[in-house]
């Protein structure tokens, strides 16, 4: 792989999602945008959260944050990106979570299925 991004197939949508820790502020910071299959950005999420976490409970949190995000939205047909592979797997797999992000899994995993479809995908 190449390194770029590659778009969706029509009629799926793109979410990358992210997240930064900043352990000086006790804050996360959150990053989220969807794109539609020629790339177009249909929507963008950036937010800071007052919770002190390590860096896999903020990407557990940014993916929370991104399902909300994706349906609010309107977006049905979705594919979930993230540079973790622990929360791609836990998407698909939510039984298998680490305990330190399990709460925030069952929160998402929770709402995955009011998604006409879904996929989570991990990047680098």
């Amino acid at each position: 792989m190449d390194g770029h991004w590659v778009p969706p197939a029509f009629p799926w949508y793109k979410v990358n999602v992210d997240a930064a820790v900043f352990s000086q502020l006790s804050m996360i910071g959150v990053g989220v945008i969807i794109r539609d299959h020629v790339g177009s950005v249909i929507a963008a999420l950036s937010k800071c959260l007052p919770l002190p976490m390590d860096p896999l409970e903020a990407k557990a949190k940014a993916m929370d944050e991104a399902t909300i995000f994706a349906w609010d939205l309107g977006v049905r047909d979705v594919i979930f990106e993230s540079d973790s592979t622990l929360v791609c797997h836990a998407m698909e797999n939510p039984t298998d979570a680490l305990v330190s992000i399990s709460t925030v899994v069952s929160g998402f995993c929770f709402r995955l299925p009011v998604f006409r479809t879904f996929q989570s995908s991990h990047v680098r």
